[in-house]
């Protein structure tokens, strides 16, 4: 039986009457195309109009679904013209095929025609590339190819009231039959958002609404069905895979009352939760797992007995009719939800497009760059954290921390940590708010953090800190660390490597050698802008705007997470330039060089050997020299020997001897420690011995030796002198006054 197109369409209408726009555009389309024929004008009281056309569609020899050669559709068009236009087949036995939207049964049939949303369609909307379109879609469904091989799988219902959220660790009733959730309704209005939570069995709490889960066999996808409206719409949805709702709700109805939990829940309504894991072709492998959800319109109580009489009554075969209001009574009501997964660390790894990292890890600093840093990482699914951080969080601090207003004079570290935990509804960060250098009587709680860290993430800015980090007094597997330059116009990422050859003390002076020898760093470490915020003469902040701070926390995620996938080393640094263009600076890192020395560790590379032994082959026959510039940790007598000078130009050299100049040299001196904020320094000499000699001090060595030691003895200093020879041998010379 055809249609009724009065009461679908409303009554034919003539094509001057028109008054929509792309309606009359239609209409002239098909007037002008071979291969459509125009069939008439329809309008309905609410100005909705409809043309009406058969379309000469081009089909493959052995189609795999029955469209016919021409196909008659209707092409309906809304006055508000808000929603894609709705294209309807106006044969009665089209076939149920995928791609079409969902129709009460025994409506036309509905072509999905699109994937992007109308409002991107409507720019470039035309009558041509319409009907081409409908052409196409009925090209393809009919030979089978209308869904790519690469096109996610379609749903298997449109579910059209709320949303309900649902933990990635749901159990099934199959693995835990007794496995009770609770949910809460955020409100009850359509679209609105219901979630599920674990809830605790037994106890005299009365539940309102309660979940239970069920796995149910593969199905392949396809025709997209309408919404069960109740339990028997349902039961038929399911019955062609094979599984029985109605007998499992039975069942675990009968298992909560064995458990005694009946009385606790007999008040409460229930949702269905079905996961039903889809293939693409029957036998396939499962590709996806589409979560669907109703929530039964009864009480458990009356559910229960009303389930034993839709079994009854819907598997009854006596003579006696059963009255329609029993079968009503007895046939539950549902209400269709989408279910989404409820956000976890595995959830947002999967958003990010990254693999999910279930390691610990520590902050050090949750000060601007730490909390966003730390807030990128968890929203990427990134690890687990401890906060460490003693500072409160104060009002200046809002200009760029990830903190809020409401946290103002908490602890850093606690208030993170809750932020961080709220995102997740539960623990993925734990707090320790305690100053890493004078931890106290929670040393042992630091002790166990970080040891027990896969890597910490310093975000301190801290030299000190970072010297701790190296010589083990902040016990750690692996470090990184990230800051802004005083500015805030550029980030450094200093990273150990995976064998302990580059620590991050060392890492440091390397980024220091390349700040003072790289014009394109010159200006790198120049004091920034800055502002008081309270009475103390050191309560002042540097002035660094949150873009650059969210634009580098970005950067320092993306780093902290590629280190960690590296055994190696990584000197790096990022430079905002006044265009906001981001450039990269990459420094190879170095292996450390170190050698106890007089009671000292002094500490290179071969880098800076390098340097030296190059410099002495082009004096060669004449010996050479200059000055070595580095740093000193007195606290742990570390002496850090990173760059040399070469010979000054009014330096003396002969074949056996060498007497350094001067010229230039202290301003030379001075601008490497304006460039470093004076973190490297004079720190010794060196000078070359001929081809054929050793490395130790002649009588002339140690005269210059005692001279050296003399003058940085006024200081408290040792005297250095570094002595190379033949195929890059050399000697560290110390001596103390």
């Amino acid at each position: 039986m055809a249609y009724d197109l009065d009461a679908l369409l409303g009554p034919v209408v003539a094509e001057g009457d028109l008054a929509l726009y792309k309606t009359k555009g239609v209409v002239r389309y098909a007037k002008t195309a071979n291969y459509v024929r125009l069939v008439e004008c329809r309008r309905n009281g609410d100005g909705v109009e409809a043309v009406i056309c058969d379309l000469d569609i081009e089909l493959a020899q052995r189609p795999v679904n029955p469209i016919a050669p021409v196909e008659r559709v209707a092409m309906v068009f809304r006055p508000a013209d808000d929603f894609y236009p709705d294209v309807i087949s106006l044969r009665t036995d089209f076939p149920d095929v995928i791609h079409l939207n969902a129709r009460p049964s025994g409506h036309p049939k509905s072509f999905c025609l699109y994937l992007e949303p109308y409002e991107d369609l409507q720019l470039h909307w035309t009558p041509h590339l319409f009907v081409e379109r409908i052409r196409f879609w009925l090209a393809k469904t009919a030979d089978g190819t209308l869904h790519p091989e690469d096109q996610a799988l379609e749903p298997l219902v449109f579910l059209p009231f709320g949303t309900l959220v649902v933990p990635r660790d749901v159990l099934s009733a199959k693995e835990s039959p007794l496995q009770l959730y609770v949910v809460r309704a955020i409100d009850a209005e359509k679209r609105s958002v219901w979630i599920v939570e674990p809830g605790e069995p037994g106890g005299d709490t009365k539940r309102e609404l309660v979940a239970a889960c069920f796995d149910c066999p593969p199905q392949t996808h396809g025709i997209i069905h309408s919404t069960p409206q109740n339990l028997a719409q349902l039961a038929e949805f399911l019955a062609p895979i094979g599984f029985d709702i109605v007998a499992e709700v039975r069942g675990l109805v009968a298992e909560w009352k064995k458990a005694k939990l009946f009385r606790q829940l007999e008040s409460a309504k229930l949702f269905l939760i079905l996961r039903l894991p889809k293939q693409r072709v029957d036998g396939g492998d499962v590709e996806a797992i589409e979560r669907l959800a109703f929530l039964c319109d009864s009480n458990l109580k009356d559910l229960d007995q009303r389930l034993e009489t839709f079994e009854v009554t819907h598997d009854y075969q006596g003579m006696v009719t059963i009255p329609e209001s029993v079968a009503a009574r007895a046939n539950i009501e549902l209400l269709a939800f989408d279910v989404t997964e409820k956000f976890s660390p595995e959830r947002a790894a999967e958003l990010s497009g990254i693999p999910v990292e279930t390691r610990r890890f520590c902050l050090l600093g949750d000060g601007a760059i730490g909390s966003q840093v730390i807030d990128t990482l968890l929203r990427s699914g990134f690890g687990s954290w401890t906060v460490i951080d003693n500072d409160r969080l104060l009002p200046h601090n809002l200009a760029r921390h990830r903190l809020t207003g409401s946290f103002v004079g908490q602890r850093k570290a606690v208030a993170t940590t809750n932020l961080m935990n709220d995102l997740f509804q539960r623990e993925v960060v734990v707090a320790l708010s305690v100053d890493v250098l004078r931890p106290g009587d929670k040393r042992k709680a630091l002790d166990a953090a970080t040891e027990n860290a896969a890597a910490i993430c310093d975000c301190t800015a801290s030299v000190p800190v970072a010297r701790a980090i190296a010589a083990g007094e902040v016990k750690t597997r692996r470090a990184v660390s990230i800051f802004l330059n005083p500015s805030g116009d550029s980030l450094v990422v200093l990273a150990e490597d995976n064998r302990g050859q580059c620590r991050i003390d060392w890492l440091e002076m390397q980024y220091y050698r390349e700040v003072a020898l790289n014009p394109k760093l010159f200006d790198h470490l120049r004091t920034g802008s800055t502002t008081r915020y309270s009475n103390s003469c050191r309560d002042v902040t540097t002035r660094i705007s949150q873009e650059s701070i969210n634009l580098f926390a970005g950067i320092g995620s993306r780093a902290f997470r590629h280190a960690l996938s590296s055994d190696e080393g990584q000197v790096s640094i990022w430079q905002l330039d006044s265009a906001s263009q981001v450039r990269r600076i990459d420094i190879p890192p170095e292996p450390l060089v170190a050698a106890k020395i007089a009671g000292w560790s002094v500490s290179t590379d071969n880098r800076l050997l390098h340097s030296i032994n190059t410099f002495r082959q082009l004096r060669l026959p004449n010996e050479t020299g200059g000055v070595l510039l580095g740093s000193f940790d007195m606290q742990r007598r570390i002496i850090y020997v990173v760059a040399m000078l070469p010979s000054p130009p009014d330096s003396e050299e002969w074949p056996t001897s060498y007497k350094r100049g001067s010229a230039g040299l202290a301003t030379a001196v001075a601008e490497i420690g304006d460039r470093t904020l004076l973190n490297l320094e004079y720190v010794g000499e060196w000078h070359s011995h001929p081809a054929g000699s050793g490395t130790d001090m002649g009588a002339i060595d140690k005269v210059a030796m005692a001279e050296i030691s003399g003058e940085m003895g006024k200081a408290g200093l040792p005297g250095l002198m570094l002595i190379a020879g033949d195929r890059g041998c050399y000697t560290i010379h110390l001596a103390e006054k």
